[in-house]
């Protein structure tokens, strides 16, 4: 949105959460170009042509945030500590009911993880975080700079080893620009441009 101002850009812009319309929006032409985090190239073979992809970055840096009272953190931070307490997924994906790398993790070792609910907004997601014993874990250093300061959450970068373990046995989700194929002019390719610069942010 800066850059529109900065710029002097005369652009109608609607910016919206990834839901599960999102990606027929995308086909039909009907929203000019998306961000989301999908199994790439696994979950995109299906488009065919129908879409402009690009791969951005891996996501495999993990962010855990849990009440700051939460039994968890008087452990150690390993994957398998986490699966003990409710889960909280904050991914649609691309493609719904997708698992993340980390219920991947859990089924390919036999965890039981108990997914209590999905939860996309930040604010729905500190909110229910404050205030019960379940625990997320985001792939995007922009939650960690969100939520730092808040005074009833924790939040904490997954040890490398930590990560390691999870991404050697599961493919990180790749944050992947998509457009419209019909959709080709100056403003939308100015437009992914600006979500490229966007998306180093986020990481």
């Amino acid at each position: 949105m800066s850059a529109i101002k900065q710029q002097g850009k005369q652009l109608h812009i609607n910016l919206n959460s990834w839901s599960c319309s999102s990606l027929q929006g995308l086909i039909d032409g009907n929203i000019s170009a998306g961000l989301c985090s999908c199994r790439y190239p696994d979950e995109l073979l299906s488009l065919g042509g129908k879409l402009q992809i690009e791969a951005l970055r891996k996501l495999d840096s993990l962010y855990l945030i849990c009440n700051k009272n939460h039994p968890l953190l008087s452990r150690d931070l390993t994957l398998e500590a986490i699966a003990e307490y409710p889960y909280i997924n904050t991914d649609l994906g691309l493609i719904p009911n997708s698992q993340s790398p980390f219920e991947d993790y859990c089924r390919i070792n036999h965890l039981d993880l108990n997914v209590e609910m999905t939860i996309t907004g930040i604010s729905s997601l500190s909110a229910y975080l404050e205030a019960s014993q379940a625990v997320a874990l985001v792939p995007y250093k922009a939650v960690f700079d969100l939520l730092g300061e808040e005074p009833q959450l924790h939040l904490c970068k997954l040890s490398e080893m930590e990560t390691t373990r999870l991404f050697n046995v599961t493919e990180p989700l790749t944050l992947t620009l998509l457009s419209s194929v019909g959709q080709q002019d100056i403003e939308l390719e100015w437009i992914r441009s600006q979500l490229r610069l966007v998306s180093g942010n986020l990481l």
